[in-house]
């Protein structure tokens, strides 16, 4: 086990601190260590020759100098690293957010790891607490471990409780028992894992998520549950779903078992159907018994026109305001929306700018030639269906960059291929397959182009035979989907 030992110990070897950040001055340092002058303190102090050379030897870097004081400053680290006290860490100098923060997780790892280790099997929340918030000095090769370790015993306590509470049915113990498990001490807990326990706080997650199911859970106590799991800092997606599941309970999509000893839940839309019916009822009675239509006026017509209304000059004024009007119309204010249809047995005649990148216009065109394909039937038979790849000349759209993050979320019965396009000649192009359900988050700037394709079955595509070339996509025209909707 490795002991922490304070180049602060031997500072009869040196004048001032700063000396050791001068090469000369941590030479002479190392010099007086080694000597009977630095072996005399360290029989004083305690320290064996072993600790010794082990000091001498993490002092042959120099950064490590700098490491032992900024341990040094710290009186949170320095007092556990020296007298075992443990108190909960606070990085009051912001050296995690220094430039060095890796070299000094690894300088202290060896250290600190051995000694937070020391309290793994604990049950105490706030002992657990403390302990966790030192992982974050740790490098990764000891953090995954460490805070697995002094995790467990919570995982284990939340996980019993959870399951303990199956056969309750009143919310007083529900509440009673799960309540100190969203202690936000707990949370706390969940929050300072890092990515490597990610599992840790989905389990965590779920088995709280798991007592919306009981008996015994009511409304009230479930918006209660799912208003703190959204302390649990996770990954966005995960986060929208705790979201989405509380604005479900909110309007009535989740329903719990219990509703509680109050009054019983009202059925808005029932009371609504039910109202409607007996008023589309009494009309009709009134309607057949009062007949109140059968009298009809006769018409009475209006011989009036624009001629009778208006004089000869206010008629020149009307006329010269509308020729001054189209003289100031911009040809652009006519270009219908980028995505209106050029397709379908319609009469109308739609203008289309096209998009300024060429790739995205490229892509766009593909797919509108491949719908016509579609509607004309000279489509052949599907392939087989493949996991999504992006489509050519397309880039993963989780690599998108720009000032605006958006999230879409698929709530249709269709599968849906996302082309996102840079609004420049030559911008860069991305894709993305948003299966049914799903919710993915990206980047992208103001003025970029959106192109949404809904269809199933993604598949490579397959160019049709004896049609001419002019119909067809382009050459890299590399997907499609095998059903589509032909609205896109």
């Amino acid at each position: 086990m490795h002991q922490f030992i304070p180049v602060q110990l031997f500072s009869n070897l040196y004048e001032k601190f700063s000396d050791l950040f001068t090469e000369k001055g941590l030479a002479d340092f190392i010099q007086k260590l080694k000597d009977s002058e630095g072996e005399k303190i360290a029989q004083e102090k305690g320290v064996n020759r072993q600790q010794t050379k082990e000091l001498e030897q993490l002092l042959q870097n120099p950064k490590n100098v700098l490491f032992y004081d900024w341990v040094d400053q710290n009186t949170c680290l320095k007092s556990f690293l020296l007298d075992n006290k443990l108190v909960h860490f606070e990085d009051t100098s912001n050296h995690l957010k220094h430039q060095y923060i890796e070299d000094y997780r690894k300088f202290l790892s060896p250290f600190l790891a051995n000694k937070l280790l020391q309290f793994q099997g604990g049950s105490d929340i706030d002992t657990i607490q403390n302990a966790l918030s030192y992982v974050q000095l740790l490098d990764k090769k000891h953090r995954a471990m460490v805070e697995g370790q002094l995790f467990e015993p919570l995982k284990i306590m939340v996980d019993n409780t959870t399951k303990s509470c199956k056969l309750l049915t009143d919310e007083k113990e529900l509440i009673k028992r799960i309540q100190p498990l969203c202690d936000d001490r707990i949370i706390a807990c969940v929050n300072s894992l890092s990515r490597a326990s990610y599992s840790n706080k989905l389990d965590y997650v779920d088995d709280i998520l798991s007592v919306l199911k009981l008996k015994s859970c009511t409304p009230r106590f479930a918006n209660w549950v799912l208003k703190k799991l959204e302390n649990v800092q996770l990954n966005n997606e995960h986060q929208y779903k705790i979201k989405d599941l509380r604005s479900d309970l909110k309007s009535g999509e989740l329903r719990v078992r219990n509703h509680g000893k109050g009054r019983a839940p009202v059925k808005w839309s029932s009371i609504l159907t039910y109202g409607l019916i007996t008023l589309f009822a009494g009309l009709t009675f009134w309607i057949i018994e009062f007949q109140p239509f059968s009298d009809i006026d006769d018409p009475q017509f209006d011989n009036d026109t624009s001629f009778m209304q208006f004089s000869k000059e206010e008629r020149k004024k009307i006329d010269s305001l509308l020729i001054h009007m189209n003289g100031n119309m911009n040809e652009d204010d006519l270009m219908i929306d980028q995505g209106t249809p050029l397709i379908g047995e319609r009469d109308d005649l739609y203008l289309r700018k096209e998009f300024d990148n060429q790739e995205f216009e490229q892509l766009y065109r593909d797919f509108l030639k491949d719908a016509e394909i579609r509607e004309t039937q000279l489509q052949d038979s599907c392939g087989s269906e493949q996991s999504f790849v992006p489509i050519a000349q397309t880039k993963e759209i989780s690599q998108s960059k720009g000032r605006v993050e958006a999230m879409i979320k698929n709530e249709s019965e269709y599968d849906a291929l996302v082309i996102l396009g840079e609004s420049k000649k030559k911008g860069k192009t991305y894709s993305i397959l948003l299966k049914k359900g799903e919710t993915k988050t990206f980047k992208f700037n103001h003025g970029d182009y959106l192109c949404v394709v809904p269809g199933n079955k993604f598949q490579s595509y397959s160019f049709p035979k004896n049609i001419s070339t002019d119909q067809l996509p382009s050459e890299n025209f590399s997907h499609n989907f095998c059903e589509i909707d032909y609205n896109y």
